[in-house]
């Protein structure tokens, strides 16, 4: 039992952690304007709206509720008849607002036919598109929108207004909502009344007892008043005592420490100017009578002077200092001057006590602070050089003029020479005129007058910005025709006509409208093969009059056929739209934008995924501008340090142009006999990189990175070989670049080296089976048969595209390829973007690599290459050998992290000096994650240099 207890929560608290993530995520769906939340978002809140209305804004909430029960309640079945209660709550709220505000008379007009009759089907669709727009059931003289309730709300409040009325249903429906609430938060109504019942009770006998208590408390206080024989306690005084002596005078007993001033009784407050209550001015030695009492006073007292003077009569003695005003904010100036014509007033006089000096000119008065020379030193007259923030220390360049810049501007490591100001000893800074020959503490920098050679050149940015996405030209909207709509139809129902011509019965359902295919959706009659429509694709071109036609048949996912025809005017799909799409800001280093499918969405593909992509085409059929436009993705999104390219061109003409960019690791390689040297560095490259991923316990790159992220190193970039023309390189050395793409096809993926290649002749011998089935992921264009299109699809299609840029996108992942129109990128916005990268960061070429490949050093040694970006040698013997022995020595233990910051070099070399290290004896063997041992002290290594060894 208490293994089944154990799964029953376990079971119940992983659906709370679903329901809380899908309340969150739907909270944001909901809540937020929906180019945020994309096209799900819209999908899933028109879902809502559409069902509920404006109550679905209570969905997320609900979810969140049913997350919590499933957390907190632990018996079983409770949680159930809870949730159940509380859906048919919400859909209760839903029909009962849409019960109270919906015009039914309004809405059984609007859901009329042509015969006067009201049809289901338009019901349904007014009240689904009701609860996203209300106004749609709103009639134009109501002060308010009805607050539908959409297709289940809606639809029961009608029900109920059909068979009870308005009024009697409202009631139903409030009733039937208590009694959810009962259910869902377990409330007894028959307890509630009586608790609410006593409750009241205790209330009005507390109330009860507060109004008599506070009544007993006046009452006494009465009759303390009364008792005291005085309308007021401040008049008659408890201190006064009045009794008859025995000649039956009465006499008045005043206490001289209980004495009061006497109080008007109904303000409480004395008003000596009132005429009832003046004091008695008879002289009387020993009372003093004010209004009808008397009072014993001292003799002197009677004599008091009660008239009110704002001052005191006797002051205390105080005297006021006077303020001391400093002499330069005593001369007090004209704020404001007369400019209609008059003259200016004379500015003031130099004076020795203000902190400035004034210098009077034609028309203004300069100010400058008054230094004193004498304690600042000499004065040095010199330029004010300005280096840009954060550049690295580098030599005084030449400056042949009094202004000059050194490097692009845009780079971070840049020198700017400011122009010299023409008042000799100051600078213009903002305005302001300060006097730099006086104030200027600093030493002088000594810069020669020699004409500026050359550009600071630096392989590491602080900050790298791609190139923006405004080099690219922007797609023109084009104003569709008014009669496009009409043309679509009038083309469907040729299309019916044609086939019906052939004995097969179709009806259009569907008609999507893209740049360059117009894509007709059928459903066949009951009965009809899809091999009969299959067999009329030449018929139906000629019927149509199209230059090419596709049929689909099925469409994924739909029980309809798609006859595809090309548009009498293609749309261009230009790459910045795609670039600057929502759906493409966000993503990995090498997506990239491919185009645009038939409904006109955006083709995304992530290379890291494909993992390898094989591009084929004849010419002219756009395959040369697909790989510009993946290869400008990548320049207008991803830095030099997350990835780097190997391009091979043997054409010479198409990829000579990526010269000189940041992200290349080599020249753009066009001799194909180099090819396959490259190739072998790049298997080479990729053992090196799986035996560091063994050494740190990883499985890919992106483990290894985050490895290297959290010792503080340098990462590796990801490797992508973009070659242009595979039946060339084939030619010339067909089995051992064979043999090298295929070990990189089937390896190199979790190395983080890809593969882009690229043919004009999709034969079998030169898209071999060998590459063929480690390329899995496949974009094909114009073929000139349907063999060529098996060879590169395994099926055929691509023979009926139209060329310039149609396509057929086949990823690894899908079932059937996926029809579109490439995206255009134009020669000049390639140089744009090539020239931008060129003129603010420049190349990085691995000297390294590009010496193996011209040298053939390749599979032949086990050094590797640069890892795309740090330099080393290729050499047994480094010549950095004996200061990385002394670093060891020195810090004790031995790590590649250790000489990458001591020598400055990139992670590969320095792994391959530990491997020297090691293979000569000076360090350990690898234990794991602790550093290596060093074997040699200070005095063996000098014996060891004494010896000629190393």
């Amino acid at each position: 039992m208490s293994s089944d207890k154990k799964t029953f929560d376990i079971r119940r608290e992983a659906i709370g952690i679903l329901l809380f993530f899908l309340s969150v995520a739907m909270m944001l769906m909901y809540y937020l304007p929906a180019d945020i939340t994309g096209a799900l978002g819209s999908f899933i809140k028109s879902v809502g709206f559409g069902s509920l209305g404006p109550t679905a804004y209570a969905i997320p909430v609900i979810l969140a509720y049913m997350a919590f029960d499933y957390f907190l309640e632990k018996r079983a079945g409770v949680t159930k008849v809870r949730i159940t209660s509380i859906l048919l709550l919400i859909v209760l709220i839903s029909s009962f607002m849409a019960l109270v505000s919906m015009d039914f008379d309004l809405f059984e007009q609007l859901c009329a036919g042509d015969d006067g009759e009201a049809k289901a089907t338009k019901a349904i669709s007014l009240l689904w598109n009701s609860g996203m727009d209300s106004s749609l059931i709103t009639s134009t003289g109501a002060s308010g929108n009805a607050i539908a309730g959409g297709l289940i709300g809606g639809g029961i409040a009608v029900a109920i207004h059909s068979v009870l009325g308005t009024v009697v249903g409202g009631i139903a429906v409030v009733f039937f909502c208590l009694a959810q609430v009962v259910l869902v938060f377990h409330i007894s109504l028959k307890k509630s009344a009586q608790k609410a019942g006593q409750a009241i009770k205790r209330g009005t006998t507390t109330v009860y007892r507060n109004v008599n208590r506070a009544r007993e408390e006046h009452q006494a206080r009465v009759n303390t008043r009364q008792t005291y024989g005085g309308p007021s306690p401040f008049v008659n005084d408890q201190g006064q005592r009045r009794h008859v002596d025995v000649t039956g005078r009465t006499e008045i007993e005043t206490d001289p420490f209980n004495t009061k001033i006497p109080v008007d009784s109904k303000s409480g407050f004395i008003d000596v100017s009132a005429a009832e209550f003046g004091a008695d001015t008879t002289p009387h030695p020993d009372t003093l009578n004010y209004g009808e009492k008397a009072h014993r006073v001292p003799s002197e007292q009677h004599k008091a002077d009660f008239t009110y003077t704002p001052t005191p009569k006797n002051p205390p003695p105080h005297t006021h200092g006077k303020m001391e005003v400093p002499s330069f904010l005593d001369k007090r100036q004209q704020d404001f001057f007369d400019l209609s014509g008059g003259e200016l007033p004379t500015p003031p006089e130099n004076d020795d006590t203000l902190p400035y000096e004034v210098t009077s000119g034609a028309t203004t008065t300069i100010r400058r602070p008054r230094v004193d020379t004498d304690a600042l030193g000499p004065v040095i007259d010199e330029q004010p050089v300005a280096y840009a923030p954060e550049a690295p220390a580098a030599p005084a360049v030449p400056v042949p003029a009094p202004s000059a810049t050194v490097a692009s501007a845009a780079a971070p490591s840049q020198i700017t020479i400011n122009k010299p100001s023409p008042n000799k000893g100051f600078s213009d800074t903002e305005g302001r005129i300060v006097d730099t020959g006086k104030a200027n503490a600093a030493p002088s920098v000594d810069i020669p007058s020699a004409p500026a050679t050359g550009k600071v050149v630096s392989k590491r940015y602080a900050v790298y910005k791609p190139a923006p996405t405004n080099l690219l030209s922007k797609d023109e909207k084009s104003m569709t025709s008014a009669n496009s709509n009409q043309e679509l139809r009038e083309k469907a129902a040729t299309l019916e006509q044609a086939l019906k011509s052939f004995g097969i019965d179709s009806q259009v359902v569907n008609i999507t409208h893209g740049p360059a295919i117009t894509r007709f959706e059928l459903t066949l009659a009951t009965g009809t093969k899809v091999n009969r429509v299959l067999s009329l694709q030449d018929d139906i071109q000629m019927a149509m009059a199209a230059y090419s036609v596709r049929i689909e048949a099925p469409i994924p996912g739909k029980s309809a056929i798609g006859i595809e025809i090309p548009n009498d005017k293609t749309q261009a799909v230009h790459l910045r739209d795609l670039l600057e799409d929502k759906g493409f800001k966000g993503t990995t280093p090498l997506t990239v934008a491919l185009g645009k499918d038939i409904p006109g969405k955006p083709i995304f593909c992530d290379l890291a995924k494909m993992p390898h992509l094989l591009i084929a085409g004849q010419t002219g059929s756009g395959k040369s501008v697909c790989i510009n436009t993946i290869l400008c993705s990548i320049l207008c999104k991803s830095s030099p340090d997350d990835v780097r390219l190997i391009m091979v061109d043997p054409k010479v003409v198409e990829l000579s142009i990526y010269n000189g960019i940041p992200h290349l690791i080599m020249p753009v390689v066009t001799e194909a006999k180099k090819v396959s040297n490259l190739l072998k560095w790049a298997v080479v490259e990729m053992e090196r990189r799986y035996r560091l991923f063994s050494e740190s316990d990883v499985r890919n790159l992106d483990g290894y990175n985050e490895y290297l992220k959290y010792n503080g190193e340098k990462t590796l970039p990801l490797i992508l070989i973009i070659i242009d023309e595979l039946a060339d390189l084939m030619t010339v050395a067909g089995k051992d670049v064979e043999t090298q793409i295929s070990r990189l096809a089937a390896k190199a993926r979790a190395a983080g080296i890809h593969l882009i290649i690229a043919t004009q002749r999709p034969s079998v011998d030169v898209i071999t089976g060998v590459i063929k089935a480690n390329l899995p992921s496949r974009i094909a264009f114009s073929v000139a048969s349907g063999v060529d299109s098996r060879t590169i699809l395994d099926q055929v299609g691509a023979e009926k595209l139209l060329g310039k840029g149609d396509m057929l996108y086949y990823p690894g992942t899908a079932n059937k390829p996926i029809r579109g129109q490439g995206a255009f990128v134009s020669d000049k916005e390639v140089e744009t973007i090539v020239n931008f990268l060129k003129n603010n960061y420049g190349a990085r070429y691995d000297e390294s690599i590009i010496e193996s490949v011209n040298n053939g050093v390749g599979a032949d040694n086990d050094n590797g290459g640069g890892d795309s970006g740090s330099g080393g040698g290729g050499n047994a013997e480094d010549d950095l050998f004996e200061q990385a022995v002394e670093v060891v020595i020195e810090a004790g233990s031995a790590s590649s992290s250790i000489l990458q910051r001591r020598l400055g070099v990139g992670y590969p070399r320095a792994s391959r000096l530990i491997d020297l290290l090691e293979k000569k004896g000076i360090i350990g063997p690898f234990e794991g994650s602790k550093p290596r041992k060093v074997l040699v002290t200070q005095i063996d290594w000098l014996e060891m240099k004494a010896k000629g060894g190393k």
